[in-house]
């Protein structure tokens, strides 16, 4: 283990807990970004983290299927639900609200790890090695995904430095190859059991690093490499299945099939935005936070200045990630979605950013090192003097003319921002010309580049308290309880899910990317709410351009109830923010602005029965009432019971177990080969 691993573990540790507290965290508030009404950590992690936990310690088993959304769904096989996420497991031993946050913390420190790691084992010096991990774990995009509760981003992000450290390790030291193809297997697996969406993009990347780092090798003899690569893939490919197998098999029952470019071009990037990477956009959409901190992407700048030719591969990567990300704005990912389908899976491909920005800082710690080992004689040199002048001048040129321009336009922090621009060309001048001493000057321009990344980062998450969007709810959820609620359904999304879940309120409607096709259709014909393409709710929401959030509360006021269809799915409740005439719906009072209903066109005599989450019985048997949305994995035990056995699941168990043994046995053999 190097010798400051454990200084930069401390030092990470340290600085993102400081930061995590000053934007307001405690062991009861989970993240949001600011001004913004919803957070997925809240609506989707924070339930899942929660069931997940109840299942296990109140059931005693291992949740396949959740009755709580939708009229229930697959459970294990949802990705999003990272039940096969080993960290995840933390849930089961700390309350919900701490394990999560606890979880973002570590997440954070094990990405500025991996990427200290990768830094220094490619040949960096500890101070930009430093540059690179601060850079990346304190990244403005990171702190987006955080604030936007995009959890699962955050996880997958965490082991990209960790992987393509192990690929280096892979082709640089043949004498611990079968160490480092497990350690290749096991971060892969990482990446894609906690999010299956990014891994594909981490994946590519790593494998085009791969090939390049081949090419520089000076003998090209990489067969027995290849062999233990193919180990890891194999190995991977099996610690995944349990994932993987399940998800592939019921793929073809889900909406997500309807899915067009206008929904999976969500959120791409648009070229005047690239602006963003010199001016910090404040108030970015958290998919499109591009910054990486100007001194950054200046530093970047001179070390493919300086040199070009090492540093064109990535170039090249940087250009094609940008261009992906500019989605339906661009060429390339509207031609490969046209082409391959099935690509339209994987939403939002401004995400291809995330690698950047790892990539970037990365570029900027060899700038940061090569700027130390320029000789003065270079930097007497009247080409590179009149460089530096003219850069500049135009840096101070496009300050002042942003905030003669841009004055009205920007927020006030970001105004204060701009600053870090002339303040980082002026400071890479001095340090350059070796006004003062390199170390001091590297010290510095870490330091600088730390406020800026927190200065931004700091309007992309904060923490709320419970309060504000748990506690809030209760009054409305001891009413429903208190009336024998079985079923809610609310138009206007007047019973959060994370409230739902909390008081043991199953749901009709819910928010998840994971829906069974037959039953958005049902769904769709019973509320009178036809999504326009594929949603990720039910019902959908489908807002004009110019709506805000709060319009959600009456974008479907005017929809036409079947209530007896409701009666059927055994939802006794309608909650809504507006009045509803319909009959077989009784208002029995209202709590704050909303307005609660009772279907009394529910069968008195049925009685459903959940034996933990997997079992059910319905007495006495109704072939008219649906105790859950069908699939073919739910078979009838008796006359009055019914268990969910997914196939594939049990299937993708045993084959991850026989990778967990491969595993095991590899690194066992290799450790006794290694004392002989």
């Amino acid at each position: 283990m190097p010798k400051a691993l454990p200084l930069v573990i401390g030092g990470l540790a340290l600085l993102t807990a400081v930061f995590m507290v000053a934007r307001g965290i405690s062991p009861n508030a989970m993240p949001f970004t600011p001004d913004a009404k919803f957070s997925d950590a809240v609506t989707s992690h924070w339930p899942n983290a929660l069931f997940l936990q109840r299942s296990v310690r109140e059931d005693g088993t291992l949740p396949l299927w959740r009755n709580q959304i939708m009229s229930g769904q697959p459970f294990a096989a949802n990705p999003l639900n990272k039940v096969w996420y080993p960290p995840q497991w933390l849930v089961i031993v700390l309350p919900v609200t701490l394990s999560l946050n606890l979880l973002i913390w570590m997440t954070l420190i094990m990405a500025g790890t991996g990427a200290w790691l990768w830094a220094r084992q490619t040949g960096f010096e500890k101070i930009p090695a430093a540059g690179v991990a601060l850079a990346y774990v304190l990244a403005p995009r990171l702190s987006a995904a955080i604030g936007a509760g995009h959890l699962d981003v955050l996880y997958a992000v965490s082991w990209q430095a960790w992987l393509y450290w192990a690929v280096w390790r892979l082709i640089h030291q043949p004498e611990q190859r079968r160490r480092n193809s497990l350690l290749l297997a096991i971060f892969a697996a990482l990446i894609f059991l906690s999010d299956v969406r990014l891994a594909i993009y981490i994946y590519l990347f790593a494998l085009a690093y791969a090939i390049y780092l081949i090419t520089r090798l000076p003998e090209k003899n990489w067969r027995h490499m290849f062999g233990w690569a193919v180990v890891a893939g194999g190995l991977a490919i099996l610690l995944t299945a349990v994932q993987w197998l399940p998800l592939l098999d019921i793929t073809p029952d889900l909406s997500r099939n309807r899915i067009g470019e206008d929904e999976a071009g969500i959120s791409s990037i648009e070229t005047g935005e690239f602006l963003s990477l010199i001016i910090a956009n404040h108030e970015a959409n958290p998919e499109k936070m591009l910054y990486v901190g100007v001194g950054i992407f200046l530093v970047a700048l001179i070390a493919l200045m300086m040199r070009p030719r090492p540093m064109a591969f990535w170039v090249v990567v940087i250009i094609i990630a940008a261009w992906w990300g500019m989605g339906q704005n661009s060429l390339l990912w509207t031609s490969a979605v046209r082409l391959f389908p099935s690509l339209l899976w994987f939403r939002v491909p401004a995400r291809a950013w995330l690698i950047v920005a790892l990539i970037l800082p990365y570029i900027a710690g060899w700038g940061l090192q090569w700027l130390g080992e320029i000789s003065p004689e270079v930097l007497k040199k009247r080409a590179i003097r009149l460089a530096a002048v003219g850069t500049l001048g135009f840096s101070v040129v496009c300050w002042v003319s942003s905030l003669f321009a841009l004055a009205e336009a920007l927020p006030t922090e970001a105004l204060i921002g701009l600053i870090a621009l002339p303040l980082s060309v002026g400071l890479i001048l001095l340090g350059a010309w070796r006004l003062i001493p390199m170390r001091i000057f590297q010290i510095t321009f870490l330091l600088l580049m730390l406020v800026d990344v927190l200065w931004v980062g700091r309007s992309m998450v904060e923490w709320r308290n419970r309060r504000e969007w748990l506690d809030e709810y209760r009054p409305l959820a001891e009413m429903l309880k208190a009336d024998g609620v079985e079923r809610v359904y609310s138009p206007s999304y007047s019973l959060p899910q994370q409230a739902a879940a909390y008081w043991h309120i199953p749901q009709f409607d819910g928010i998840d990317p994971f829906q069974l096709e037959s039953y958005v259709q049902e769904a769709e014909r019973i509320t009178g709410v036809k999504a326009k393409g594929y949603s990720v709710t039910i019902p959908a929401f489908d807002l004009p351009d110019d709506a805000d959030e709060d319009d959600l509360a009456t974008i479907n006021q005017n929809a036409v109830l079947d209530v007896q269809g409701l009666a059927n799915w055994r939802v006794t409740h309608v909650v809504a923010a507006f009045e509803i005439q319909a009959d077989g719906l009784e208002q029995i009072g209202k709590v704050g602005d909303v307005y609660v209903y009772r279907n009394t066109r529910i069968a008195p005599d049925i009685r459903i029965t959940w034996h933990g989450p997997n079992r059910v019985s319905i007495t006495p048997p109704n072939s008219n009432i649906h105790a859950f949305a069908d699939t073919a994995d739910w078979k009838k035990s008796s006359d009055r019971e019914y268990e969910y056995t997914p196939k594939s699941q049990y299937i993708g168990m045993a084959v991850s177990g026989v990778g967990l043994i491969g595993l095991i046995g590899l690194a066992f053999i290799g450790r006794k080969t290694s004392h002989v």
